[in-house]
């Protein structure tokens, strides 16, 4: 995530980046956990550009299972 900050090279054009590539602009949202939510899961786009939200939510019960088993 340091790298939107602080890698010019990646964003600014004359030294060969492209501004529209690494954003600094999080994706932030708010909400209330309740009772009967069992977790969360936060991750980035690393994360869910390569999986959807539910095989996210699979690998926590996975690992979960595997633990206390």
């Amino acid at each position: 995530m340091a790298r939107t900050f602080g890698d010019p090279e990646a964003k600014i054009p004359d030294l060969g980046g492209n501004p529209l590539v690494v954003i600094h602009d999080p994706e932030i949202r708010q909400f209330a956990i309740k009772k009967q939510d069992d977790f969360i899961v936060l991750g980035c786009d690393g994360i869910f550009d390569k999986i959807t939200n539910n095989d996210a939510v699979m690998c926590v019960w996975k690992a979960a299972f595997d633990l206390f088993r």
